[in-house]
């Protein structure tokens, strides 16, 4: 969702969610899918090292950004409510993708 308009009772609000995260989710969504090309041909240690790597960093970097897109909607749809002026900083919401990608990161270099 890259825009749109919120309806609360006879007023509405523009809605413009962060493109960059939208294409964070998608590339996450790459990831996952190239970790895919791995499998194919004799399994080694390091394929299937690079195949967890590349999907779990895929997948937290795809959820982080759906979970941020959707927390920066939430944050405008309260705004518009009041009918102040609703921005979201980036920064703030690749910040929300990060801690996604750490944990991940983490949880791969202990296993």
């Amino acid at each position: 969702l890259t825009g749109g308009v919120f309806v609360y009772g006879a007023r509405q609000a523009p809605l413009s969610a962060q493109a960059q995260i939208a294409y964070v989710s998608l590339s996450g969504g790459l990831l996952m899918a190239s970790s895919g090309v791995l499998l194919v041909g004799p399994i080694t240690d390091a394929k299937c090292v690079a195949h967890a790597w590349l999907f779990h960093v895929g997948f937290a970097s795809a959820v982080g950004g759906i979970f941020a897109l959707v927390s920066a909607l939430r944050t405008i749809s309260k705004l518009s409510k009041t009918l102040k002026d609703a921005k979201v900083a980036p920064s703030l919401l690749l910040l929300k993708v990060l801690c996604f990608i750490s944990a991940s990161t983490l949880l791969l270099l202990l296993w």
